[in-house]
């Protein structure tokens, strides 16, 4: 589907949301022939950017500004941190937009053209079940417990000490199916009843993110790019 754009001027409809090219803004979601609901972050992020009540989701399309408007950014460009908070926004509102718009996927306007034609990375292969990390970055090793060694590394050698991986972005190895994954503790999470958010990273051309939103847990996986061989391992086979 071609994404909204402001150079015609005719109006028409797509999936349930009236888009009026040629309008001051695009909409913000709107969704597309295949039951995905496609969102342009930078006209959630924009300020002056006017929420259209036709769109889906337009009540948690208003609390997301409504926390972009108060959430203290620091000095400087605010839009990476800005997609930060809307992707973590959305993926608090992703089951209720799910049940309430009939979708089972939230996709990046700029990745629409990237996943479309999946088809392509499917193989014989992947009617087989495979196991991936979520993360492409390798394990950091445990601590040391020598304060000497930690001393010595940071104040003589000049090395920054390295953070551990925050909870949402550890890795973790996953087995994924045909519609289904399941994970280190074995509970299978299948893409007909969860909700899938698929975002570029901010400050990244490339990157790509994947959440497996359920009620009960998200399952987060990182990319480096479509490229990435376990994305194609991984997207086809979710597909199914």
């Amino acid at each position: 589907m071609p994404s909204p754009n402001a150079t015609t001027r005719q109006p028409r409809k797509t999936g349930d949301a009236a888009i009026v090219e040629g309008a001051e803004s695009p909409q913000v979601a709107w969704r597309d022939d295949e039951g995905r609901l496609l969102v342009d972050v930078g006209q959630i992020i924009e300020p002056s950017a006017v929420l259209d009540p036709s769109i889906p989701g337009f009540a948690e399309w208003m609390k997301i500004r409504q926390t972009l408007t108060v959430f203290p950014f620091p000095r400087g460009n605010r839009t990476p941190m800005a997609e930060g908070v809307v992707r973590e926004e959305l993926e608090c509102h992703a089951v209720e937009l799910g049940r309430r718009c009939d979708i089972r996927m939230i996709v990046d306007r700029r990745l629409e053209r990237l996943l479309s034609d999946a088809s392509a990375l499917r193989s014989a292969g992947h009617l087989l079940p495979s196991v991936i990390n979520t993360n492409w970055t390798e394990e950091l090793p445990h601590p040391s417990k020598n304060r000497w060694s930690k001393f010595f590394s940071q104040q003589v050698l000049g090395r920054k000490q390295k953070v551990p991986p925050s909870a949402s972005r550890r890795n973790e190895r996953i087995e994924v199916g045909l519609g289904v994954i399941r994970t280190e503790s074995g509970r299978q999470r299948e893409r007909q009843s969860t909700v899938t958010m698929v975002f570029h990273e901010p400050n990244s051309s490339d990157r790509i993110e994947v959440r497996i939103v359920g009620l009960d847990r998200v399952v987060r996986l990182r990319f480096e790019s479509r490229r990435d061989p376990r994305f194609q391992i991984f997207w086809p086979r979710w597909l199914g």
